[in-house]
């Protein structure tokens, strides 16, 4: 089954005089999906098919790959010419009468973010429309024009930073210690719809607040954003927190519940009490199926409000106490991969996310809280990321798919893997606790770069190192090699499923230092 195309009248009745036949033929186009040399063939036999059946007719399949195509490309904006479409979206701006034109809703998007558009102060958010363009025939191969729904490029901004009633704080403990002192909060974000939409439409959380007695760096402090549910008692202390304040003499702030859960929601059927990835793949769900009616509906979005207002909270509370104020912060979290899908997010699978890829409203969710939507803000960003190399969950060379854009983003981020660690990534308070440091210290760290190269039978690892400018010159080189068990499957898991039993077993994967086969010049 194809659908007809709902084209403009210019071309969808658009007849042509047959050189052979005087016979008027109505032009009909038919979008296929994309799936290489198979859309051709088919493409084909319509024709054909058409010939034979309906002779009145002139079919015209036109090749259309799915909205995700450009995710297999590695530049923002360019797709190859064999995933090329007929399709062109324009979004104006509604401040500046400037339109923007893109291959993709994504593109013409990015686009529109980066021309300078001045910002509503105030929600609502400023809407858009993407259409496709009127004269797209130096774009295009094809002529073929399709109308698209209209969507709202949301103002995640003005969403975090609109001022909520509900939000205050109260200090409930505090616990004196010889090197420090710790200070726990109720603190309340805001108020997330009402309880007609959720069991939890006010959200709380604790804060667990670490002040040194020696506070020699007042102007930087550490933020964790923290698990855990409002179902557990009041924390006493945050050891994390406790050992960073102290070394490096500054605040450090743990804000727990993000988000605030469980949650039942009204118009879920199974009336279940959710938690994390049960909750964000509901919220996702009911985005799309909505058709993006309302975005704040996605749980991400809550998520840092919250996250924001312990910031604020945490600075209106020192104020108070009379003691310095962190003018910024340095936040961390676990779990927080930038990657793709793993077996860990079945609860995605559950909701039917994963069959929703070619939804247009998947890609405006993505565009509200994927990474990748937020490239043009990370220039002044410093961002290392922990993994360990034996993760249960994501494949080691993931950064293949994102790693040269966040360089380019940030103007250089940092890789750090943790051998013979699995997802919980044991060991990596040092390295934290150093690159916490250097932020502090405003020390200019290491610059380097590797290439990759494999070929039938090896392959190579070749790392640059930047030593002008005042960056650091190595002091030793270690590398790490493992080899899988099979010797042919990419699988560094540090555990996995038994195929006979279906029990959780351990994947021997070692990760030794290399001695041999690594010259340094």
């Amino acid at each position: 089954y194809f659908e007809r195309s709902k084209i403009s009248k210019e071309t969808s009745t658009k007849t042509t005089e047959s050189e052979n036949k005087d016979i008027n033929k109505e032009q009909i186009f038919i979008d296929l999906p994309f799936i290489r040399n198979e859309t051709k063939i088919l493409g084909e036999k319509v024709i054909n098919l058409a010939k034979n059946i309906r002779p009145d007719l002139h079919i015209q399949p036109i090749p259309r790959p799915p909205p995700t195509i450009s995710t297999f490309f590695p530049q923002k904006d360019k797709i190859g010419k064999n995933a090329q479409s007929n399709i062109v979206y324009m979004i104006s701006c509604l401040e500046c009468n400037e339109s923007y034109l893109g291959k993709t809703i994504r593109q013409a998007s990015r686009r529109y973010q980066g021309h300078g558009a001045p910002q509503q102060p105030k929600l609502p958010p400023i809407s858009q429309i993407a259409t496709s363009a009127v004269d797209n025939q130096q774009l295009r191969r094809y002529d073929h024009l399709r109308a698209k729904a209209k969507f709202h490029h949301f103002q995640t901004y003005d969403y975090v930073n609109k001022p909520d009633p509900v939000f205050a704080w109260k200090l409930i403990k505090t616990h004196y210690e010889l090197t420090h002192t710790t200070y726990i909060l109720n603190m309340t974000s805001q108020q997330w719809f009402d309880a007609s939409f959720s069991s939890r439409s006010i959200w709380w959380h604790y804060m667990v607040i670490t002040v040194p007695r020696i506070h020699s760096r007042p102007k930087t402090a550490y933020m964790l954003i923290g698990g855990e549910t409002n179902l557990d008692p009041v924390p006493k202390r945050d050891s994390w927190g406790e050992k960073i304040s102290v070394k490096t003499g500054t605040v450090a702030v743990e804000v727990k519940q993000i988000p605030s859960q469980p949650i039942t929601f009204v118009a879920d059927p199974s009336q279940k009490s959710r938690f994390e990835d049960d909750i964000l793949a509901w919220t996702w769900n009911t985005f799309i199926q909505s058709n993006g009616s309302d975005p704040s509906v996605l749980l991400l979005l809550p998520m840092t409000k919250a996250s924001v207002r312990a910031m604020d909270a945490a600075q209106q509370f020192l104020r108070e106490k009379e003691i310095p104020v962190p003018e910024k912060f340095v936040i961390t979290g676990g779990s927080k991969s930038l990657d793709g899908w793993t077996f860990a997010l079945y609860s995605y699978y559950v909701e039917n996310i994963t069959r929703s890829l070619d939804n247009p409203y998947y890609q405006v969710a993505a565009d509200i809280f994927d990474p990748y939507a937020y490239f043009d803000r990370y220039h002044n960003v410093t961002l290392c990321q922990f993994q360990g190399a034996d993760d249960e969950f994501f494949l080691s060379d993931s950064e293949d798919y994102f790693w040269n854009d966040l360089q380019k983003a940030t103007g250089g981020s940092y890789l750090y893997r943790i051998p013979n660690t699995d997802h919980g990534a044991t060991g990596v308070f040092d390295s934290l606790e150093s690159f916490y440091f250097s932020i502090c210290e405003q020390q200019v760290l290491p610059s380097w770069t590797w290439t990759r190269t494999i070929n039938g039978t090896h392959g190579q690892i070749r790392a640059n190192v930047s030593v002008g400018d005042g960056h650091p010159s190595p002091i030793n080189v270690t590398v790490y090699q493992a080899q899988t068990v099979t010797g042919t499957k990419r699988d560094f898991r540090a555990a996995k499923l038994d195929p006979t039993t279906g029990q959780i077993v351990v994947n021997p994967v070692k990760w030794v230092e290399m001695k041999e086969n690594m010259e340094i010049v």
